[in-house]
């Protein structure tokens, strides 16, 4: 309830964003991802405290298959989209950007914009950042199975990293978390 906000306090236009002159009154074109996917309940969670009030307006986007069979994949159609609206706004994934679009700089409330860079999302300081964890079921104080040990000891190697580097869907650790994760393996 204390993030309830009147509809005279919803955001529609540019100008109660600062924007003057012809982008005072247009109004924000949102886009985003289907409202299943991990993506839209991380803004949810990140930016709506965790509402389901979704702007009224907003254009969602999913995969779906073509009559030829091709899959048109929701984040290229969005940042389609975006790319061809002067008044869009959406989100995604940096992965996603094109050279028609960009990522902006977020403030957590009260706070400096910071901008979405490798630096501000290993430190978390960037507020749109996810975290990725692994989770192990063992007996209490019994040592971990050696098969798994040497698993997560691979994904925390240099040729681990760079395999997630390569594969391009997450950032890979930089050495203090690896430090940290392996003596936690000790």
């Amino acid at each position: 309830p204390e993030f309830v906000r009147g509809a005279d306090e919803n955001i529609r236009a540019w100008g109660q964003l600062g924007l003057g002159g012809e982008w005072a009154a247009k109004p924000i074109h949102p886009y985003g991802l289907n409202l299943k996917y991990d993506q839209s309940d991380d803004f949810s969670r990140w930016v709506l405290q965790g509402s389901d009030q979704w702007n009224e307006n907003i254009r969602h986007f999913a995969n779906y298959a073509r009559p030829d069979g091709t899959l048109a994949v929701d984040a290229k159609q969005l940042m389609e989209s975006v790319a061809r609206d002067p008044a869009a706004i959406g989100y995604g994934n940096m992965s996603d950007l094109t050279p028609e679009t960009k990522a902006l700089a977020v403030a957590r409330e009260g706070g400096p914009a910071v901008a979405p860079t490798l630096e501000s999302a290993h430190d978390g300081t960037y507020p749109l950042h996810e975290e990725v964890y692994f989770y192990l079921n063992r007996e209490p104080g019994q040592p971990l199975d050696p098969k798994v040990k040497e698993f997560l000891r691979y994904i925390l190697s240099r040729e681990g990293q760079d395999a997630v580097q390569r594969d391009a869907k997450y950032l890979p650790l930089t050495a203090g978390p690896v430090r940290a994760q392996l003596k936690k393996l000790e």
